[in-house]
């Protein structure tokens, strides 16, 4: 009913292509709002969004023709006057809308749903589109496969980071904060390289040509000038820049492993948390890469930011009950990355690596298929504590185990109840509700 019209004109039933993207194209007029975008999400992420505004003649001789013809309309019309009347043929010529979506970080078994922007600040649901895609495929030999650790921030990953760190099977960072995010950085270069660009209106081309927050390297220009040629970037270039991340993440790490001194490393370990289908293209790029996900009472998760959060300036006078929200967002979308690549995936509770470590890692270590024998674990379990020098700068709480459970006595009864409500799903999925 917000709506005037609209249609999704691709892609069509049963689309099938030899690429690694999809276009997303139609039209939208509002009724008594104008239709300013359309967002496409997967999940709670927002996949790619674009403006409306691609000529559509077509479009302007359907609305006037109904707007001439259809009583409904005319009555219509009349209810907001001659001028939205004319407003509307002047909003259908120029309704068009073209959105180019990276599938390469989606599921291989994706859903995304298509949703209208109006200027009133409505969002109208357009459609899904579910699909399927495979993985890429390169030449690039790896040595090395990714461990990548996914979680939330006061979760225990520099301790978990630091603790793995020291098995001879897996590059880390080994000073603290633990986090040479160059693998994360390079995937993130080759996630915006080998994603199409959306049509830029000739303006703003030149903005778009040089910002680089802007670069995409397939430019829809091309269209109509060389479609072979489009066909050839969106597959052929796109795995050459995939073996070209690999290539330069492999050369990273084996000079990273030479000087560590660790000749039969296998792993090299980042934490990614919840970097937008990252975790995910490493699983499309890396099929034996390997992840860990890191959990921890949400309800202490909080406590842990504020604690951690009023020592650092311009963030100190943040409330428990924002800390509790925004952990609650995170820990949704955490459980949203759990479902979706559980099944290759690890997971670790920050609990039992404080309370049980040995038998953690050991678990760990044997999921990796690494050495796990009770002496080697001991020895890491040793050297990890003595060698802490940053790490004890960054706990709120000396002891880690006065750090379970400090929800009860951090927070007020209100915030507890406003905790366990908002993150009750979480909770519940890694048994953190009482009677789980």
């Amino acid at each position: 009913p917000r709506l005037l019209g609209f249609a999704l004109d691709s892609p069509p039933a049963g689309f099938r292509a030899d690429e690694y993207s999809i276009d997303i194209s139609g039209w939208l007029v509002g009724k008594s709002a104008r239709a300013m975008g359309v967002k496409v999400t997967c999940g709670s992420e927002i996949v790619r969004q674009t403006d409306v505004w691609l000529p559509r003649p077509d479009i302007e001789d359907l609305v006037s023709r109904k707007l001439q013809k259809e009583t409904f309309l005319r009555r219509f019309v009349r209810s907001l006057g001659r001028r939205r009347g004319n407003k509307l043929i002047e909003e259908a010529a120029a309704s068009g809308f073209h959105a180019s979506v990276n599938l390469l970080g989606l599921p291989e078994k994706f859903k995304l749903r298509v949703r209208g922007l109006l200027a009133d600040g409505t969002r109208v649901e357009l459609g899904e589109i579910k699909g399927r895609h495979l993985p890429v495929r390169t030449s690039c030999l790896n040595k090395f496969q990714p461990l990548i650790l996914s979680g939330l921030g006061r979760s225990g990953s520099s301790w978990l980071i630091h603790l793995i760190g020291e098995h001879p099977g897996i590059i880390t960072h080994l000073s603290h904060p633990y986090i040479s995010r160059v693998a994360v950085h390079a995937m993130r270069v080759f996630q915006v390289q080998s994603t199409p660009s959306n049509p830029v209106r000739t303006k703003e081309m030149r903005g778009t040509t040089w910002e680089t927050q802007s670069v995409s390297s397939l430019p829809l220009l091309c269209r109509t000038i060389d479609p072979a040629g489009e066909s050839w970037l969106r597959k052929n270039r796109v795995e050459l820049l995939a073996a070209q991340t690999q290539e330069m993440i492999e050369e990273f790490y084996a000079q990273v492993a030479m000087r560590q001194k660790k000749s039969q490393a296998r792993f090299f370990a980042e934490k990614v948390f919840l970097y937008p289908f990252i975790g995910q293209l490493f699983a499309n790029l890396y099929p034996s890469g390997r992840e860990i996900f890191l959990v921890r009472d949400f309800r202490d998760v909080a406590c842990s930011r504020q604690k951690f959060h009023a020592r650092r300036p311009g963030r100190e006078k943040l409330s428990h009950e924002h800390h509790v929200k925004n952990t609650a967002v995170r820990a949704k979308l955490l459980l949203e990355h759990w479902k979706a690549r559980r099944s290759r995936a690890h997971l670790v509770r920050y609990e039992d690596l404080v309370l049980r470590p040995a038998e953690t890692l050991g678990s760990l270590f044997e999921y990796l298929e690494l050495e796990n024998a009770p002496a080697m674990i001991a020895s890491i379990i040793e050297r990890a504590a003595q060698n802490t020098p940053g790490l004890d700068r960054h706990r709120t709480i000396d002891d880690a185990t006065r750090t379970i459970g400090r929800w009860r006595h951090d927070l007020t009864p209100d915030l507890q109840r406003l905790c366990e409500t908002q993150c009750s799903d979480a909770l519940r999925e890694f048994g953190y509700l009482e009677g789980c």
